[in-house]
């Protein structure tokens, strides 16, 4: 078959369908998995602040953890992981608040967080969970710790 103009032309008519069909399928699972990404953000989202209206109702650790497997359907251990992982969540953000309020700059009550190392020292020190939902007993009990020995490295850019 020879080249030309009129032979391209009816080749690519009939691979025309092929490649629609393949930038479909492409799309479509580009768009597949982005609804599905949304609808587990969504998920994700009504999982914590089920949470978090427990947790400001007052409701109990236990009671709470039973609430959120029966409506959730998440198992046990998860539910509890999650309600620690959410209180240390609620403790950096009213530490930043109280301090905030207490006429710090944003900048500051960054920079606090960073060389006290609020958040590893959460996560590691299971004794300051405790103040979870006290920030000035936080801020203290941060104070008489002292900065973080081992800061975390950062990098710094250039204007």
């Amino acid at each position: 078959m020879e080249i030309n103009s009129a032979n391209f032309r009816k080749m690519a008519s009939r691979c025309g369908g092929e490649l629609l069909e393949t930038f479909r399928g492409a799309f479509d699972g580009l768009v597949s998995q982005e609804c599905e990404d949304v609808y587990l953000q969504a998920v994700e989202l009504g999982i914590e602040n089920t949470m978090r209206a427990l947790i400001e109702a007052g409701v109990e650790d236990s009671a709470m953890v039973s609430a959120l497997c029966e409506v959730w359907g998440l198992p046990r251990k998860e539910v509890a992981e999650r309600v620690v992982w959410l209180k240390r969540k609620i403790a950096v953000e009213r530490l930043k608040e109280f301090l905030l309020l207490k006429g710090k700059r944003s900048e500051a009550v960054d920079e606090f967080c960073g060389e006290y190392a609020v958040q590893k020292r959460l996560r590691n020190d299971d004794s300051l969970l405790e103040f979870w939902d006290k920030p000035e007993q936080l801020y203290i009990e941060l104070s008489d710790m002292g900065p973080d020995p081992c800061p975390v490295a950062r990098l710094v850019t250039r204007d």
